[in-house]
């Protein structure tokens, strides 16, 4: 997972000026932003991705992640309720308490995850983390 790591981090850092306004660098390689962009969209579908990356954002040493905000990070890809919650548990499992404290679970979250059918992605999700109640 370390090379993944270093993947996700250059990644970040390298489109830090379009993530999040106020950082006064250029572009790294605007080329590579939809390779981020992709990146994000695995956190519905791989079910290993959110921790990848919650790990990389962790372990990274560049100045953005000191302070990192989740919620305008979140926000600049356009999550959806699934997809932000999948990522704000992940950090809620980290080591860095600064992390675990932004990945509180978004609110409304889980009222955005009804209604759902039984055996959904989302339903068994969402009982799995035990962040919503049983419709059925």
């Amino acid at each position: 997972m370390e090379v993944f790591q270093k993947y996700f981090s250059r990644l970040v850092v390298g489109n830090a000026p379009q993530i999040f306004p106020g950082v006064n660098r250029s572009v790294a390689n605007p080329g590579n932003y939809q390779i981020l962009v992709n990146e994000i969209r695995k956190i519905s579908q791989d079910v290993d991705q959110a921790a990848k990356i919650a790990e990389s954002i962790e372990t990274a040493n560049e100045d953005i992640f000191r302070d990192f905000d989740l919620s305008t990070f979140m926000d600049h890809f356009r999550m959806d309720a699934l997809e932000k919650t999948i990522l704000a548990l992940a950090f809620k499992q980290g080591s860095r308490s600064d992390l675990k404290t932004k990945g509180e679970v978004p609110k409304g979250s889980s009222s955005q995850c009804i209604p759902l059918t039984p055996n959904s992605r989302c339903h068994t999700f969402c009982k799995l983390s035990h962040i919503c109640p049983d419709p059925f």
